[in-house]
């Protein structure tokens, strides 16, 4: 995840309520992906997903506990997937915000945060 996509997910708009027309579209919905990419990529050909035919809103929780959490990132915005925040990535925004405050690396947690972040030399 690049530190642009967090500072989209701060900006006011991405906090507000919107409108999403779907036309006559299928609609698509997942919870809780987790870091799961490979399983998320699985479930969209599973469903038969078309970006120019269907509508997917991921529903929170797209990061921490498995470990892929940035390629879920990468694979909702490649596709086109809309998304709704969930505590992890609130949580993750709290911490980020804190690294690039203070140059203090957070302490490895159980879902990963840290790991996370290294692992993508997207380091603050």
């Amino acid at each position: 995840m690049s530190l642009a996509s967090i500072d989209e997910l701060r900006h006011p708009d991405a906090l507000t309520h919107h409108v999403l027309d779907t036309g006559t579209a299928r609609v698509i919905v997942i919870g809780d992906v987790h870091g799961c990419a490979f399983e998320l990529a699985a479930l969209l050909a599973k469903c038969g997903y078309s970006r120019s035919s269907d509508v997917v809103i991921l529903l929170g929780d797209l990061v921490n506990k498995g470990p892929h959490s940035i390629e879920v990132i990468r694979l909702a915005r490649e596709q086109g997937l809309h998304a709704i925040a969930g505590n992890h990535e609130f949580i993750a925004l709290q911490k980020w915000e804190i690294w690039k405050q203070t140059g203090v690396v957070p302490k490895p947690d159980e879902h990963g945060l840290t790991q996370t972040w290294t692992s993508s030399g997207n380091c603050p």
